[in-house]
């Protein structure tokens, strides 16, 4: 079984990863962040999202990504201490 560290990894070295890292409350705005990548699959493009953060919208992040077939493109480890060593994986930091 991996942990938080070598799933961050493994997830991140299969394709193109945009990632982002803050709260998951409302004022983060992640629900826009996950509305962008969703407009990237269906395009076609083959990319994934990682979220790294905990926060009271996490429920709600986590019903949009199932209700858009989203698994196994977004990964949300929750709170990763030290997140800042997984920035290099990469291939773009986004905020929204």
């Amino acid at each position: 079984m991996e942990g938080p560290a070598e799933e961050i990894e493994t997830f991140c070295r299969r394709t193109f990863t945009f990632g982002s890292l803050g709260r998951l409350s409302t004022e983060k705005n992640f629900i826009t962040l996950l509305e962008a990548f969703g407009h990237l699959l269906s395009r076609g493009l083959d990319v994934q999202l990682l979220i790294m953060g905990e926060g009271q919208q996490r429920p709600v992040l986590e019903e949009f990504i199932q209700r858009h077939d989203f698994a196994g493109k977004v990964l949300m480890p929750g709170y990763v201490s030290g997140a800042e060593r997984y920035l290099p994986l990469l291939g773009a930091y986004v905020l929204s």
